[in-house]
């Protein structure tokens, strides 16, 4: 089991295989970007590349936008995104 607290708020607990499976790394352009559910969206880290989008559901995002690569997350990438989720975008 795996609980990540900040700032004193809880917010991810679970089996650390079942985060790892259900979050991924969806890579793409900045116009990509717009197209992207706000509810799929944990944050964002942009780069004069592109941007990497961390979602909270890897598998149902691999259909939606099944033009874009998701990459697997490891679990110190998602506390990573987690912890700037109050900003959103940031890089």
């Amino acid at each position: 089991m795996v609980t990540f607290i900040d700032k004193g708020k809880i917010l991810l607990s679970g089996y650390k295989d079942e985060i790892i499976e259900q979050h991924g790394i969806l890579k793409c352009d900045q116009e990509k970007l717009q197209d992207i559910d706000s509810e799929d969206i944990v944050s964002i880290r942009t780069n004069n590349f592109g941007a990497e989008v961390m979602v909270n559901d890897r598998e149902n995002a691999s259909y939606k936008y099944s033009d874009c690569v998701i990459d697997p997350a490891s679990l110190d990438d998602i506390m990573l995104y987690y912890v700037h989720r109050d900003v959103k975008e940031w890089s």
